[in-house]
């Protein structure tokens, strides 16, 4: 065992406030050995396959000689899969499983055998396993000092909680891991369901430009709508399944990059693609507005939600009656100077799992509500400004962002609503 490992030997009579530690004879991996698999198999652990594949490899490592290749980037690479070239400053996950696997042991230690040889933790900051040791007491001295072994045990089982509780409050977390940790906490993978717009085609190939200028898209009819193919209007066959809009696609695609940093797999699936049985199972990130109908379902009834006004396209305060927000110069090809959107996050849905829709009015909109949720920056500012323990709250966030050329800029918030 290399020298960095921590090793002790603590008298049973000094296990809460040890007067002497001296280094002992570390040809003791089996003992480890039997103390890692009562914590692997613990009720804190075998929740958790990352967990205990995190534990296992350091504490193997460590007493196989190899600690001081425990580094983070090394973890990332091992354990989650990284690139060798991966920025441990964007993608946290290894600090996040370590803080997990810290937790962990801290509930394992509440209930553990008060007479076992050796406790394994995980300091704070580092990724070195420390091993402390236990000095089994004599035979005639046993049964004296059990009772008070016993509750030093307990006693300090409970103030290392409280520690483990302390340290994870008192530094500050990344407001990205807050934003999304309600819905990657379970083990089912997360459904990121796309929505998919109507899209016409016409079956004559082609219409001439003065209709594409008469007959906006919301006016256009199917094929068998069409009476009489002479008429003036363009016959058209509507694809419904076919296709996915730019900007939720952006969006979907930045929302399971995060989900991935986190280290957290999903699916994804196209809104007809997923039932309302689907959504009871596993927790969902609807993407898309007017274009999925489960973002249109299941944010219906809540303070900021879509609507159609005037034959326009809206969100609405139903707090503040007539207060609107609306996409100024949507022109008939669907381009914009500017849109909004909606940012929704339920903790506990109509399905009974957790829910977040991101959606813009029209696609700028989605796509500029999916880079504001996976960017830590502007999750940070929102934070500042949210009430306290905003994190286990239930949310509602409306976005805008103008848009330059055919990209939507950062979005700004222009109004938030928390509840619980």
């Amino acid at each position: 065992m290399a020298n960095d490992v921590r090793v002790f030997l603590r008298s049973g009579a000094s296990f809460f406030r040890p007067r002497a530690m001296e280094p002992i004879n570390v040809n003791r991996n089996d003992l480890i050995g039997v103390e890692l698999e009562h914590i692997l198999a613990s009720e804190s652990f075998k929740g958790s396959k990352r967990c205990q594949a995190f534990l296992k490899y350091v504490v193997e490592r460590a007493t196989s000689g190899y600690a001081d290749q425990l580094k983070e980037r090394t973890l990332g690479i091992e354990l989650f899969g990284r690139d060798p070239a991966y920025d441990t400053g964007e993608d946290a996950i290894v600090r996040v499983k370590a803080n997990e696997v810290r937790k962990r042991l801290a509930q394992y230690s509440m209930g553990a055998a008060p007479e076992r040889r050796v406790r394994i933790e995980l300091p704070p900051g580092a990724y070195v396993p420390q091993f402390d040791w236990y000095q089994e007491p004599t035979r005639e001295k046993k049964s004296k000092k059990y009772v008070s072994i016993k509750w030093l045990a307990v006693v300090s089982s409970l103030l290392l909680s409280i520690a483990g509780i302390v340290y994870s409050i008192g530094l500050p977390r990344n407001p990205l891991e807050l934003f999304w940790e309600p819905l990657i906490a379970g083990t089912t993978a997360p459904i990121v369901c796309l929505g998919h717009p109507d899209v016409y085609i016409p079956i004559d190939g082609e219409p001439p430009s003065n209709y594409v200028a008469s007959y906006p898209a919301q006016q256009l009819k199917p094929v068998a709508y069409v009476e009489n193919k002479l008429n003036t209007h363009p016959a058209v066959e509507l694809i419904r399944d076919g296709y996915v809009g730019i900007g939720d696609s952006n969006a979907g695609f930045l929302v399971g990059r995060a989900l991935q940093s986190l280290g957290k797999g999903s699916q994804a699936r196209l809104g007809d693609d997923v039932s309302f049985s689907d959504l009871k199972k596993s927790p969902a990130v609807l993407v898309g507005g007017f274009s999925n109908r489960w973002t249109m379902s299941m944010t219906s009834g809540l303070r900021f939600s879509f609507a159609e006004q005037d034959q326009k396209r809206v969100i609405v305060d139903h707090n503040q009656p007539g207060k609107v927000w609306s996409v100024p110069s949507l022109s008939k090809t669907g381009h914009a100077t500017e849109d909004y959107a909606l940012v929704s996050r339920l903790l506990v849905s109509r399905t009974g799992q957790v829910l977040i829709s991101i959606a813009g009015i029209s696609g700028y909109g989605s796509q500029a509500a999916g880079e504001f949720v996976t960017d830590s920056l502007s999750l940070k500012k929102l934070a500042s400004s949210a009430p306290k323990n905003w994190e286990n709250m239930n949310m509602q966030v409306v976005l805008r962002t103008k848009v330059v050329g055919e990209t939507p800029t950062p979005a700004e918030v222009v109004a938030t609503y928390y509840w619980r």
